[in-house]
């Protein structure tokens, strides 16, 4: 709420109107780097958690070869299944104009470690589970 209520005092302090909201708040806010619009940037806990599911998405590369992380792979993968699917979605939306939490960057690492964007006539064979 604090957030949202910062964002549209600004915007109404940039167009003259009266807000409690001064130049002092508004720097040091700046100072601590906070984001006057949130338009094309995911929020911080999501960018973390992307980074965190893409090292398990290279780790899973690392140990299978590849990164066709198969859909009915047991609870083990279910973290994994549901990113993969996830980063498939928002790349079809993006291609069709839709804002989505995909950024370019995102897109060129799973493009280096092998992601396909369609698994679309791939078999994927289930990865076998290591015995403890």
């Amino acid at each position: 709420y604090f957030v949202m209520n910062q964002r549209n005092q600004y915007k109404k302090f940039k167009c003259g109107k009266r807000v409690p909201l001064n130049e002092e708040r508004i720097a040091a806010l700046e100072e601590i780097g906070f984001e006057w619009s949130k338009e094309g940037k995911a929020p911080v806990h999501w960018q973390k958690q992307w980074q965190e599911q893409f090292e398990e998405l290279k780790q899973f590369v690392e140990e299978h070869g590849h990164a066709d992380v198969p859909l009915s792979g047991g609870r083990d993968l279910n973290s994994l299944q549901n990113f993969v699917i996830r980063q498939r979605s928002h790349y079809r939306k993006l291609k069709k104009g839709e804002k989505v939490p995909l950024n370019e960057e995102q897109i060129a690492a799973l493009e280096a470690i092998g992601f396909r964007w369609s698994m679309a006539g791939i078999l994927v064979r289930r990865p076998r589970m290591k015995k403890h």
